[in-house]
């Protein structure tokens, strides 16, 4: 049409007046016998048309997967050979419902071991730029019985 814009779907029984192409949507033309020629030709443009930006997308670089059980087995040998405690990583295990930690048993006094906990914590966080799976875990375990927890806390926040 002279307005530029293209009719997709017409219910009438006829064309627009100013209708300049009569054809179903595959292209085949529907001119009927005798029609009236438009009088009026679409207009000439005037700017030549805008060039389109082409816009090139590079892929991220691929961030390196850290293994966080080797991570934690790190870590691990970090606490035992600088704060001479104990320490084992507790691999993740569904069928046990087993969650992921870094277990250091502690001999002191067990209001020292949330602040232990808490710094352990963001040693990992730092070692492995937070990589650690929300599920991992720092526990500090009393070193007089292995069943009870004196901390815990998520390694990442």
């Amino acid at each position: 049409m002279p307005n530029g814009k293209t009719i997709t779907l017409q219910n009438a029984q006829r064309c627009a007046s100013d209708a300049t192409k009569w054809e179903t949507l595959d292209g085949q033309d529907i001119t009927p016998r005798g029609a009236p020629k438009p009088s009026a030709e679409l207009p000439a443009p005037t700017a030549s048309p805008k060039q389109r930006e082409t816009y090139v997308v590079q892929p991220k670089a691929p961030t390196p997967e850290i293994d966080t059980n080797l991570a934690a087995i790190n870590i691990c040998q970090k606490i035992e050979r600088d704060l001479k405690l104990s320490c084992m990583v507790q691999k993740f295990n569904d069928t046990l419902r087993i969650m992921p930690a870094i277990k250091v048993w502690w001999p002191g006094e067990s209001d020292k071991a949330p602040g232990l906990c808490h710094a352990i914590a963001t040693i990992a966080r730092n070692d492995t730029g937070n990589a650690f799976d929300p599920l991992w875990t720092v526990k500090i375990q009393s070193k007089h019985s292995i069943d009870i927890a004196l901390a815990s806390c998520p390694i990442r926040q």
